[in-house]
């Protein structure tokens, strides 16, 4: 479950203002830039996510994942073509599973004779590429936009893990699992493959709508169909035990995990990406003063927000997830878009970090 929820990126910041400091005409040929990241963690912080779970705070949960776009291209009139970055993992796991797991990273004791539901669901995928879109505006009232996303991947990993573990002693466990799953690179059991390569390509799309002088409503999707094609996939399924095992110099148990099974190739392995969406509705009270409802939907998982908008020296907006209990502030002036969301401000504590930024002429 070793998942890296952090990309760094080269963001060129200084070029990304002084584009923003020269007005452009949507007719003219102009930059743009937008970063989207988001990191959702219910069990540990993502500093101990990228510490293999070692940490002492812990809550029991059923999913990770990290969601990371960064897009930098050209645009002109109603159309634009930019370059691609992206890195998505998404985990689902039993609440039983997260338990075992932390309590076997940092070797705390276990409940003696404690029977835990192991099963474990991933889907990731690394890429660069392309994208393409167009944007126009509909009866003065609504504006829309589609892309479309050629995926060259160099990163994969789906399947699934399933079976029982046994505590049998505070420093001892044991486990049966069945397992299936395709990669590029075995994590598990450090099989020596040839790396595949895929290609693919996915849709997106966005509308506003102008209902009234007060009221607006905004739906995004991202992935509404995408699927990336893997020639020669390497793949595992059989069983994993822990009959084979020592301790260390704690008396806490280490384990090299024993498999059986089938180890092969597949010809081809098609990878679905699955929907993004996202909701939003603003209703403004006057001039200055709004309220919001924000929806996000993604990994079989749903947040909801309630916020408030101030208009002055462009628009700033605070919103609240509720089940997350997330804060965003955001600031939209022109071109320029922001906006920032964080759990905790203590970085040993966050579990959730998002980022946006966009520069686009005309949007």
């Amino acid at each position: 479950m070793r998942t890296p929820f952090a990309e760094y990126f080269s963001l060129p910041i200084a070029f990304l203002f002084s584009t923003y400091s020269t007005p452009a005409n949507s007719n003219e040929f102009s930059p743009y830039f937008s970063v989207d990241s988001f990191s959702y963690s219910e069990t540990v912080s993502i500093s101990d996510t990228l510490n293999n779970w070692k940490g002492d705070s812990f809550d029991k949960g059923k999913r990770q994942w990290t969601w990371n776009w960064v897009e930098a291209g050209i645009q002109y009139d109603h159309w634009s073509i930019g370059y691609l970055y992206r890195v998505d993992y998404d985990l689902r796991f039993t609440e039983d599973l997260s338990e075992l797991y932390w309590l076997t990273e940092n070797k705390e004791n276990l409940p003696t004779g404690r029977n835990f539901d192991i099963a474990l669901s991933a889907n990731a995928f690394k890429a660069r590429g392309y994208r393409f879109a167009y944007r126009n505006t509909v009866a003065d009232n609504i504006a829309f936009s589609v892309g479309l996303s050629y995926l060259s991947a160099y990163y994969m990993i789906e399947g699934d893990i399933s079976g029982s573990a046994t505590a049998l002693a505070e420093n001892d466990y044991e486990f049966n699992l069945d397992l299936d799953y395709q990669y590029t690179e075995d994590t598990l059991f450090d099989r020596e493959v040839e790396k595949p390569t895929g290609k693919g390509f996915a849709f997106d799309a966005s509308v506003t709508f102008s209902l009234s002088p007060k009221d607006h409503l905004q739906i995004q999707v991202s992935d509404l169909y995408g699927v990336i094609s893997w020639k020669d996939t390497p793949f595992t399924i059989g069983a994993s035990t822990s009959d084979r095992k020592h301790f260390d110099e704690d008396g806490y148990v280490e384990i090299d995990p024993l498999i059986s099974g089938r180890e092969g190739i597949f010809k081809t392995f098609r990878q679905r990406l699955e929907p993004r969406w996202f909701l939003g509705y603003r209703h403004n009270l006057n001039e200055r003063v709004g309220v919001q409802l924000k929806a996000r939907q993604q990994y079989g998982h749903t947040l909801y927000a309630v916020g408030t908008t101030f208009s002055k020296q462009g628009t700033w907006a605070v919103d609240y997830w509720i089940e997350n209990e997330l804060v965003e502030l955001s600031w939209a002036r022109g071109s320029l878009k922001t906006s920032i969301g964080l759990d905790n401000v203590r970085k040993d504590q966050a579990k959730q970090f998002w980022l946006s930024l966009a520069y686009k002429i005309g949007q």
